[in-house]
């Protein structure tokens, strides 16, 4: 009984040690995504600058309501601009719905507009928002950037993504559906200290992952 309050008191003093370090980021965090919101604010004054410079002017994605693929990458971008000066720490987590197209035969096309946009929210609720940046990057795939937070951390993230999106059943319009996942994960500078090639990483190591059976999360070792 005394081994098991010992463990309980040491837990508890982890746990507060890790509250106390996301508070520590959670300033630094906040004002890196002020910095660009201000940079966005004062590009979107300028729509063809926007046009130009990012490629579209949506930010959030009209069907999921997560950011959109050019945003996030907009983002990305400054991101690095500002990682080593600040010595930031990332990881890229990529979302591919297994046999999308084959599990949604059934729908109409709004019905799969409904089940993206509860799709997105799903992954919106399973991460730290607004820290973490939820964005669609192809039809059924999404990218989760999540900063400042241990590799071994951010697997139990995206294993816990994982985990609960292949027990998660989305009801649409009285039909039930349920679906898998495969999770690949990036890390920064780990994997690679450029952007370009995390991205090329994380849409590669999905592809292996698919090969080997889905519904699985996958990295570098």
């Amino acid at each position: 009984m005394s081994d098991e309050i010992e463990n309980l008191k040491r837990e508890n003093e982890h746990l507060k040690e890790r509250i106390k370090w996301y508070e520590s980021q959670i300033e630094q965090m906040e004002t890196l995504i002020n910095q660009y919101n201000e940079l966005v604010r004062r590009e979107f004054d300028n729509l063809e600058n926007v046009v130009n410079r990012m490629g579209t002017h949506e930010v959030i994605d009209p069907v999921t309501r997560v950011y959109s693929r050019d945003h996030m990458l907009a983002y990305l971008n400054f991101i690095y601009s500002k990682a080593f000066e600040m010595n930031l720490k990332c990881a890229l987590i990529f979302f591919d719905i297994d046999d999308f197209e084959q599990r949604t035969k059934m729908f109409e096309k709004q019905e799969i507009d409904i089940l993206m946009r509860e799709i997105g929210k799903f992954l919106k609720n399973a991460v730290r928002v607004p820290l973490d940046m939820v964005s669609r990057i192809g039809f059924d795939e999404f990218l989760i950037l999540v900063t400042e937070t241990p590799r071994e951390n951010v697997i139990s993230i995206a294993r816990r993504i994982n985990k609960s999106f292949a027990a998660q059943k989305f009801e649409i319009d009285g039909k039930m559906i349920g679906m898998t996942c495969t999770i690949s994960i990036v890390t920064f500078p780990e994997d690679s200290k450029e952007f370009t090639k995390l991205l090329d990483l994380g849409e590669r190591l999905i592809e292996i992952g698919k090969q080997k059976g889905k519904n699985m999360v996958i990295f570098s070792e």
